[in-house]
């Protein structure tokens, strides 16, 4: 159903930590509406959701063919696809896919991370997966608003992560070394805030702090 008055977004990857705090921040904006596209078999959580007003699409981007009805409509697309390396760069090509021909202006990919635009793929395999991505969008009418807030703060601390070596004391890094580290929290509004519609040209990337 169409709200009047609102631009409409789909929310892939809803569930999760990040999409769940995506979900919260989106139902407090009174200008936007919320689809999220939700893989069968979910029936609870997507009772949970549309319960909150949420607009339900049956697909998963794995299955292309489900994702056309999805995107229809759709102003904005949000990615917070997890990092199964068998489901990102495919599962994004996919949906930017079916983004480009239902005519989306504007596509935020699955990035919400350290600004890997600045480092070697091989320095680390999510921010790799990154980087295939963003050139997916080249050519095409659909753009990416590339979402660079750093590495979220309770995912690094957590000791059941391995993003430190907490046995020997060891905090890995990427890059030179010499950067300062931009370290919010995953339930940091502007972290977790899609940037407002419309814009009539928005930013390649939206840098949280500097700029790309």
């Amino acid at each position: 159903m169409t709200i009047p008055n609102k631009r409409r977004l789909l929310l892939v990857g809803d569930t999760g930590m990040l999409g769940s705090a995506i979900v919260e921040a989106v139902l407090g904006r009174s200008e936007l509406s919320l689809r999220a596209l939700m893989r069968p078999g979910e029936p609870d959580a997507a009772a949970a959701l549309r319960a909150r007003g949420v607009e339900i699409a049956e697909g998963d981007v794995m299955t292309p063919s489900s994702l056309p009805a999805a995107v229809e409509g759709v102003d904005v697309v949000v990615s917070a696809l997890g990092n199964d390396p068998h489901i990102f760069v495919p599962g994004h090509q996919n949906l930017i896919d079916a983004a480009e021909r239902a005519g989306v202006s504007r596509f935020v990919p699955s990035d919400f991370s350290f600004d890997f635009f600045k480092l070697e793929a091989r320095e680390n395999f999510n921010y790799a997966m990154r980087k295939q991505v963003a050139p997916l969008f080249d050519g095409r009418r659909v753009r990416p608003v590339h979402i660079l807030i750093g590495v979220f703060m309770d995912t690094m601390l957590d000791p059941r992560g391995s993003s430190i070596d907490w046995n020997n004391k060891v905090l890995p890094y990427f890059g030179d070394g010499a950067s300062p580290a931009t370290l919010p929290a995953s339930r940091t509004r502007p972290a977790t805030s899609p940037p407002r519609a419309p814009i009539p040209a928005p930013p390649r990337c939206f840098a949280l702090p500097g700029r790309c």
